[in-house]
């Protein structure tokens, strides 16, 4: 049963890491498009709300799992991923405007 539970959770993971590569990617373009005049604002929005998210799940499985475990790690890189891309869209911003 607590095999079954990990690996739904590494599963849980490794679903969320490549939706957020996805997003990555699209938050990249985005700024790589010059299209930080209109819509960065909203694609910095985004990246926030997306942080938190990821943020909030990984105080939720810090309390179930140890620093270890597979997903708590895959969640920590998907919180750097996104956190790194926040500050490429905010110097994009910065330097646009």
């Amino acid at each position: 049963m607590q095999l079954q539970n990990e690996e739904s959770a590494l599963n849980n993971a490794q679903q969320q890491q490549a939706y957020n590569q996805s997003l990555l990617a699209q938050y990249r373009s985005a700024a790589a498009e010059g299209t930080a005049s209109i819509g960065g604002s909203a694609s910095l929005t985004a990246i926030n709300n997306q942080l938190n998210t990821l943020q909030s799940k990984l105080e939720a499985m810090n309390s179930r799992y140890t620093p270890r475990y597979p997903a708590v790690i895959a969640l920590k890189q998907e919180i750097a991923k996104t956190q790194q891309a926040r500050r490429e869209l905010i110097a994009k911003l910065n330097a646009a405007g």
